[in-house]
């Protein structure tokens, strides 16, 4: 595929009109456009899309005129396009004689100057860590950004992790510190993954579970280590937590509080759930301040699962497995109400669940729960089940590909099964489901394979208070071919609630 070079502007054909909760949602067509200027003069909104690394130009619209500039990248393979609060930036990784390497380049892209490389971080691993751990973290006040990698070495089958290595530097490119800290992941002494997050002033926190003892003795207490500005990492403090093994953590600050929310289980084993929690931290001593936890049944668990006798095996279990978060793009999940907002569906090998969307709050009586059935059978995470969503005008907003059949089931019913192969694949077709603050849900069609030749693949990015971009996939291919797994975007489409 070849990336877009031209920003994607905001007008064209109506496509579809429906209307929820008093909102009305439309779905236009992107033009290949300069004429609109909402975002003229900040390329770096569309990030990587306004970089061909074929032709290796950088286009954007100013005062309504596509400029293309033919870009001097620097030396090496593998440059793309990162933005940075209001700067934009060449980045690469690269791994050579068991050394990994970051290297970003500022570019100013109305005098088409990009400066030398500069090295933010170099760490070395027995085999190539990238494709297990290499994330980027920013700041709140975008002031700071951390490079994160965990080097290792690779068997056929398995990676293991012997470090975790970050660096933080400013948006001038200034390393602020890099710190590495050593672990041996199969023992588990310290589940660094569990959450990591970057302060406003620089300090990173490592948020996980320090295991101590073995087999049925074996405990874990969950806390963090917190590594300042200077460099000087702490010992590690507990947080109070003993209600099971915390899983997903979501985290925003607020004042000198820190508020994580997310889901726990009682059992150890990466994504699976029991119920959800809430806290408030002191974002100094980690003393925590307020907290709030639920305890889904074992009927609400077995809503994840339609086959037969996992419903049961879940009930007795007072866990479910294979959960994973559908990230709700927006600048902050938090309703009008103070109450925090998440999703997280059930995705297995061969079998996707039902999907639970969550919020959390100070209050017993904002730690709520609904559920949206679905029951699909299909390759995991790709067509035509890629699921998102997003947090926009005070709604959530959730897109995914199910049976035409199960138009009507959202909370209650008895959802087909679909598998998306031979007969059935024309059946697919894309449903939005809007979720208000007050708890009502709606699944509304958008489009579909039979009478619109496309389906969801997709989200993208915001493009103001009320519109949001998502992709889709035109005359696509239902089946488990190469086509099936292509990392195509596809066409954009502009979603706006009114």
């Amino acid at each position: 595929m070849k990336t877009s070079s031209r920003l994607l502007l905001l007008v064209g054909l109506l496509i579809s009109s429906v209307h929820v909760f008093g909102q009305q949602i439309e779905v236009t067509k992107f033009e290949d456009d300069c004429k609109n200027e909402s975002f003229s003069d900040d390329p770096t909104y569309y990030n990587q899309q306004v970089y061909n690394s074929e032709t290796k130009t950088f286009s954007y619209c100013l005062n309504g005129i596509t400029k293309t500039n033919k870009v001097q990248i620097p030396e090496g393979e593998g440059w793309f396009t990162r933005s940075f609060g209001n700067e934009l930036y060449f980045k690469r990784t690269y791994y050579k004689k068991n050394t990994y390497t970051y290297e970003y380049a500022h570019y100013d892209y109305k005098n088409n100057i990009v400066d030398k490389p500069i090295k933010l971080l170099s760490a070395t691993s027995s085999s190539d860590p990238s494709w297990y751990s290499e994330r980027e973290f920013t700041s709140p006040n975008k002031q700071y950004r951390a490079l994160r990698i965990n080097p290792g070495k690779a068997t056929s089958s398995t990676f293991t992790s012997t470090s975790t290595v970050i660096s933080v530097f400013n948006q001038a490119l200034e390393i602020l510190y890099t710190k590495e800290l050593t672990f041996e992941f199969t023992n588990k002494e310290f589940n660094y993954d569990l959450s990591n997050f970057l302060g406003n002033d620089g300090s990173w926190y490592w948020f996980g579970i320090k295991y101590s003892g073995k087999g049925d003795t074996k405990t874990g207490q969950y806390g963090c280590y917190i590594t300042n500005p200077e460099g000087n990492t702490s010992a590690f403090m507990p947080i109070d937590f003993n209600e099971g093994y915390i899983q997903d953590v979501n985290n925003f600050i607020s004042g000198d509080k820190l508020i994580q929310f997310g889901t726990w289980s009682n059992d150890e084993m990466s994504g699976t759930l029991s119920g959800s929690f809430y806290m408030e931290l002191d974002l100094t001593t980690m003393e925590v301040i307020t907290k709030q936890t639920t305890t889904l049944s074992g009927e609400e668990l077995g809503k994840f699962v339609f086959t037969s006798g996992l419903q049961s095996k879940v009930a007795k279990e007072m866990h479910i497995s294979g959960i994973e978060i559908l990230n709700l793009k927006g600048n902050q999940s938090q309703f009008e109400n103070g109450r925090y907002v998440a999703a997280y569906r059930r995705n297995v090998t061969f079998e996707i669940g039902s999907t639970i969307i969550m919020t959390f709050g100070p209050k017993a009586e904002d730690m709520t729960h609904t559920f949206l059935l679905v029951n699909q059978r299909s390759p995991g995470r790709d067509i035509p089940f890629s699921a998102g969503g997003v947090f926009i005008n005070n709604t959530v907003v959730l897109f995914f590909n199910d049976h035409e059949a199960n138009a009507g089931i959202t909370q209650n019913g008895d959802p087909r099964l679909f598998e998306p192969f031979s007969a059935q694949q024309k059946a697919t077709t894309t449903y939005a489901v809007m979720y208000s603050e007050d708890g009502n849900l709606k699944r509304e069609q958008i489009a579909s394979y039979k009478a619109d030749d496309r389906v969801y693949w997709l989200s993208g990015q915001n493009l103001s208070n009320d519109s949001f971009i998502i992709y889709m996939r035109e005359d696509p291919p239902m089946n488990l071919g190469d086509d099936a797994f292509s990392f195509e975007l596809g066409t954009p489409y502009q979603v706006t609630i009114k």
